[in-house]
């Protein structure tokens, strides 16, 4: 089973500008985690930061260089039941 965190778990960090999703995902690997998950709702798609395509494939690269696999989820869970 591999391990990884989810982006909602430094909300504060985000929200206060103490983090960006460069220094989140560095985070997941220095706590030896395999992947993260990226909150994708609201302005700039949330943590994620900018939805540019250099800035995607920036983010992407660190992913693939620290060997983190990446998935992203809106903070809306409610699939109406």
């Amino acid at each position: 089973m591999l391990l990884g965190l989810e982006s909602f778990s430094y909300h504060l960090a985000f929200a206060y500008k103490q983090m960006n999703v460069f220094d989140f995902i560095r985070r997941t690997a220095e706590l030896g985690l395999a992947g993260v998950e990226i909150l994708v709702e609201g302005a700039n798609l949330g943590h994620l930061g900018s939805e540019d395509p250099g800035f995607l494939r920036d983010v992407r690269a660190l992913t693939d260089e620290l060997a983190c696999t990446s998935n992203s989820t809106p903070a809306n869970t409610d699939r109406g039941t």
